[in-house]
């Protein structure tokens, strides 16, 4: 049986996107800071690199470093499925 690589669900991505327009930053500039283009953010599931990605550039564009935390507090059950 051959493996697959891990991926994470829109809703997931989703989350970490709508938390980082919260903070003022763009979709486009959140997939140019993470190295990716921007068609990965809505793809139906997403490679677990571009995710761990997103979550660091978020973090880095809007200079916070416990972005994953404050992200997590407004998480909606639409991000979770």
């Amino acid at each position: 049986m051959p493996l697959t690589a891990p991926t994470v669900s829109r809703g997931w991505m989703n989350a970490i996107v709508e938390a980082a327009a919260r903070q003022g930053i763009a979709r486009a500039a959140l997939a140019r800071a993470g190295g990716f283009p921007p068609a990965a953010l809505d793809a139906e599931r997403c490679p677990l690199p571009v995710c761990v990605a997103t979550w660091a550039a978020a973090a880095r564009l809007g200079k916070d470093p416990l972005f994953g935390l404050h992200a997590g507090g407004q998480l909606q059950p639409q991000h979770l499925n």
